[in-house]
């Protein structure tokens, strides 16, 4: 079951940055797929942080 859940967030986070033209390969040699690693995680973390400054926004608005 671990695996599958794994496997489902993997294949998730794949596909979302293939879809967005970020990935062209297919991840079958060891350094492509580190490289894609590396460039799934980048983009994560740049949306999290334009989420997370986006939020900072909407909350200064609202007590202002």
């Amino acid at each position: 079951r671990l695996y599958k859940d794994l496997r489902d967030t993997v294949e998730t986070l794949y596909g979302a940055a293939t879809r967005a033209k970020i990935i062209h390969t297919n991840s079958i040699r060891d350094d492509n797929r580190e490289k894609d690693g590396l460039i799934i995680g980048l983009r994560q973390n740049l949306l999290t942080l334009l989420r997370l400054k986006s939020l900072k926004k909407r909350i200064i608005r609202k007590t202002l």
